[in-house]
């Protein structure tokens, strides 16, 4: 019996069809181990939990929904990992669309595409769970990469417009802001929005972005970064940080910096201000109109000019951003004191927001040289301290 299975064995391999079918499974199983070893890299050690390489470096931040991380590359493809392990859970091809756009809605991964033919753009919803097109439609707006979510609300803006998309109903409205010149960003107030343009002109809108009032100009060119605390609003411009007190209109004292660059973030309880621009200042809100700061809490490198995303983890009370050199910075969130630094990679490319995942340990980073997603362990920067 033996014999004769050895027989029939040595005939089918003489079968072409069988001969077929054997090399195209050793060929698609030669591309996965190939795929996974160039593309997938895990448990690298340094704290660096994974890291997936990619073709082309990545076009906006990193997006976090349950137990899955979302992103987009600069060739219009959408990738789905598993957060734990980075592993490949979908990919999805726009066929070279640029993508605008890209946020999370109730139902779905959204994303925006630049429609080639007019100044309309393409809003498309993937399923979370498996990549599949759960609705797209036209609309009449080509917005910039930036976007703030609100209760229920993703909104987006262009030079000159405001669009508020409703994240359960996918409805939206434009509301068109002709007094600003290159609208730049838009952040919550109290009970209002503010939007800023290129020369630091402020307005301050209703939630339906009805215009309210004006504020004079700061005379300099706003570089993206704005914070509001309690009536307070701090920009970053090209001549330093610069502050109003918005319910009096009062001009604060302005904050010189050594850099053109400068990111900013509230400490976890809000008291304080995080100004990151080649050293460390924190700011303490000592009045509605006053502050006092103390500099140089720590020196590191300069931030880069595309504004070097800073996140916070109250769990750990840390706080991290990325220098132009492209090291990973970590420091006490209460202190501001330097604690761990490490090479990461660079961040060439505005927007590329860093992402915790839900324990808030661990973070998820956008590279652009070398183009990867990287996840980071800040358990183990800590640990690496004591």
């Amino acid at each position: 019996m033996f014999h004769k299975r050895s027989y029939i064995l040595k005939k089918n391999y003489k079968n072409p069809d069988i001969i077929l079918l054997m090399k195209r499974f050793c060929l698609i199983y030669l591309s996965i181990i190939f795929f996974s070893c160039s593309l997938q890299k895990t448990d690298i050690g340094e704290g660096i939990i994974w890291e997936r390489n990619l073709n082309s470096s990545p076009s906006h931040g990193i997006e976090v929904h349950e137990n899955s991380v979302y992103f987009s590359d600069s060739s219009g493809n959408i990738y789905s990992c598993w957060m734990d392990s980075g592993f490949l859970k979908w990919k999805r091809a726009s066929g070279n669309k640029k993508i605008l756009s890209f946020f999370l809605v109730e139902n779905g991964v959204a994303v925006i595409y630049k429609d080639t033919s007019n100044d309309s753009s393409l809003l498309r919803i993937y399923s979370f769970d498996n990549g599949i097109i759960k609705y797209e439609t036209k609309i009449p707006f080509t917005p910039k990469e930036s976007y703030l979510s609100d209760n229920g609300k993703i909104i987006l803006h262009s030079s000159n417009s405001i669009i508020t998309i409703d994240r359960k109903s996918l409805r939206y409205s434009i509301t068109q802001l002709p007094i600003l010149f290159n609208i730049i960003s838009v952040i919550k107030g109290d009970n209002s929005y503010l939007v800023i343009d290129e020369h630091s002109r402020i307005i301050e809108t209703d939630l339906l972005f009805k215009y309210k009032r004006a504020f004079l100009s700061f005379n300099s060119t706003f570089m993206g970064n704005a914070v509001y605390y309690h009536g307070n609003l701090f920009l970053s411009t090209s001549s330093g940080i610069k502050g109003i007190h918005l319910p009096s209109k009062k001009i604060l004292s302005p904050i010189f910096l050594p850099s053109s660059s400068a990111s900013m973030i509230l400490s976890e309880d809000t008291s304080s201000l995080f100004i990151y621009s080649g050293s460390v200042q924190k700011i303490y809100f000592t009045g509605r109109e006053e502050y006092t700061i103390v500099d140089n809490l720590s020196i590191i490198e300069e931030p880069s000019k595309y504004l070097s995303p800073m996140f916070i983890s109250k769990a750990l009370k840390v706080l991290v951003t990325i220098d132009r050199n492209g090291y990973l910075n970590i420091l006490d969130s209460r202190s501001g004191h330097f604690i761990y630094s490490r090479y990461v990679g660079n961040i060439e490319k505005p927007f590329l927001k860093i992402a915790p995942d839900y324990s808030e340990k661990a973070i998820f980073i956008p590279l652009t040289s070398p183009a990867k997603i990287l996840c980071y362990s800040l358990s183990y920067a800590l640990l690496k301290n004591k």
